[in-house]
């Protein structure tokens, strides 16, 4: 039996993001999100991380503990804000990394 690397599989997607982003900023101006794994320009992609999952094997029926947060796109990294203009970072409100329950 072989042993399989995730990584290398097209079924699989690692998440490289480090901070979870409960919430997106408001865009002002020419900023746009970018990702912080390979600064590409790219869409904030509301991702579902699953953390823990059960199966019954009587029933077959399941059971999931997840968040939701905002990563990259491209690469499910962390995302920041740079100003098109002067191509500088803006920084993000700590709020927006607080899940909304926690506010």
């Amino acid at each position: 039996m072989t042993e399989m690397n995730l990584d290398d599989s097209p079924y699989f997607t690692q998440l490289k993001a480090e901070k979870a982003l409960f919430t997106i900023p408001k865009l002002e101006g020419n900023q746009l999100f970018y990702c912080t794994q390979c600064g590409n320009c790219t869409q904030a992609h509301f991702y579902k991380h699953v953390y823990s999952q059960s199966i019954n094997m009587e029933t077959g029926e399941g059971s999931e503990l997840f968040e939701h947060f905002y990563v990259s796109q491209c690469c499910l990294a962390d995302l920041a804000i740079m100003d098109n203009d002067t191509f500088k970072d803006i920084e993000i409100d700590p709020i927006h990394y607080l899940p909304v329950k926690d506010r």
